[in-house]
């Protein structure tokens, strides 16, 4: 979730289909410091339009009749008959009884991002759920940049199997829908009426793209757990994800960037204990936060101002900002126990964006924080 292979489906070609149809799915190395900009506003879209995607809807008769609204009331759809569904807080899966699958999510920006930013949303959603597996091949991406609607198909391998995946991204405003089929590429290709069956519920489905931006932000989210395996939280999706090795106190760092490269995450682990053993890490930890703090991500300044502090179990979260770069942002330090090494997490962000990043910060560094 890779040999070009022939086209595995017979629609018709995107661009050709949204000819056709005149709207779609409805409604209408180094951490880069965030640069200022001027602060977003939220915006709007229209609600509750029905998809005309595609046109031909030959297998409507294998939806069920009764519409599944899911819970943020952001969008509603016809199942296909027998097939099981999993709903999650941002995002929902249809199962078919040979594991084919359809998916739909929804998350909200805070702010309608650019067509570039857009754009890194879609790659950083491709990168991180596809595109990293060896043999993963893209085999077809189209786009209609009026209605900011892109489909990417491609094959990639799971456990030996070749999978393959259609995936349509649109943006209405600051809500990003996103509709899947994926599924054992022989099993969908053995049976075409997937493809009829995908259109139909497609064309069944209809967004509340109002309902969409009342949601809290990025919480669409995957669930990253840390290098010791000691601690899980939910991250963004759609932000670009790296790994980094260092020297120094910590070995490495994975690092998160937001698709407008206005916020940044970075988890350190791999804490050194070799040359850097110390019996009370937490208060050792926080002069090493603070120092790189004043450093780093203060352009050298020493400028960085300690908001707030609070101290739980061994983990304590303090609140910073610097004026000379314009950052806001949060640390997280938790102290070695048991099995676990020592953790430090930073979210920062350009300020005038700190109504965007604070509260989902806010959220993340909670939920490890306050457990």
């Amino acid at each position: 979730m890779n040999k070009k292979p022939k086209a595995l489906f017979t629609f018709l070609s995107l661009l050709l289909i949204v000819n056709l149809a005149c709207a779609s799915l409805a409604s209408a190395t180094a951490t880069p410091i965030p640069t200022n900009t001027p602060k977003p506003t939220n915006t709007s879209a229209p609600t509750a339009t029905p998809i005309t995607l595609f046109v031909d809807g030959t297998a409507e008769d294998a939806l069920e009749e009764t519409i599944f609204e899911h819970v943020t009331g952001a969008f509603e759809f016809n199942a296909p008959k027998g097939w099981t569904i999993e709903e999650y807080d941002n995002d929902v899966y249809i199962e078919s009884p040979e594991s084919v699958f359809f998916y739909v999510a929804v998350t909200n920006t805070g702010y309608e991002l650019s067509a570039d930013e857009y754009e890194r949303f879609i790659q950083n959603s491709e990168d991180f759920f596809y595109g990293y597996r060896d043999g993963f091949q893209e085999t077809l991406r189209e786009a209609n940049e009026s209605i900011s609607l892109k489909l990417i198909e491609k094959t990639y391998p799971v456990d030996g199997e070749t999978y393959f995946a259609r995936s349509i991204y649109q943006k209405f405003g600051q809500a990003i829908f996103i509709v899947e089929m994926f599924g054992s590429q022989n099993d969908i290709l053995s049976n075409p009426s997937y493809d009829q069956i995908f259109s139909a519920f497609f064309q069944s489905l209809t967004v509340d793209s109002g309902a969409a931006t009342s949601l809290p932000v990025y919480a669409l989210s995957w669930t990253f757990q840390t290098a010791d395996q000691a601690y899980t939280f939910q991250a963004p999706q759609g932000w670009k994800y790296d790994y980094i090795e260092i020297n120094g106190v910590f070995k490495s760092v994975e690092e998160l960037i937001s698709p407008d490269e206005h916020a940044v995450m970075q988890v350190f682990s791999s804490f050194d204990t070799v040359n850097y053993g110390a019996d009370d890490h937490l208060n050792y930890l926080e002069g090493y936060t603070e120092r790189l703090l004043k450093s780093d991500y203060s352009g050298n300044s020493n400028d960085t101002q300690i908001l707030n502090k609070d101290t739980k179990n061994g983990k304590m979260l303090l609140q910073w900002k610097s004026n000379t770069t314009s950052i806001n942002g949060y640390a997280l330090i938790i102290e070695a126990k048991d099995s676990s090494e020592p953790l430090l997490i930073l979210i920062f962000w350009d300020q005038p964006f700190d109504e965007i990043y604070n509260q989902p910060a806010l959220d993340i560094l909670n939920s490890l924080f306050l457990n």
